[in-house]
């Protein structure tokens, strides 16, 4: 058994994984930019960098506005 200062080697071996590389097709998160004006469309456009949550909710305002687009073709 680990002493309260060590990690237990099963835990060890699932939770400390190797990193891997970051695609370049990612985006790169950054915080909100709040000394800049926005409108409704470039604040929610700026949702695609603000955090995974965020990130995820921009992607379905883009399939949304994409499906509004094309509606009627």
């Amino acid at each position: 058994m680990a002493t309260p200062t060590q990690v237990p080697p099963e835990a060890s071996a699932v939770i400390l994984k190797p990193s891997e590389a970051v695609p370049e097709s990612s985006i790169s998160v950054r915080g909100p930019q709040f000394d800049k004006q926005y409108n409704l469309q470039d604040f929610l456009a700026s949702y695609q960098q603000i955090g995974f949550q965020a990130t995820s909710l921009s992607r379905a305002i883009e399939i949304v506005n994409h499906m509004v687009r094309h509606r009627d073709t």
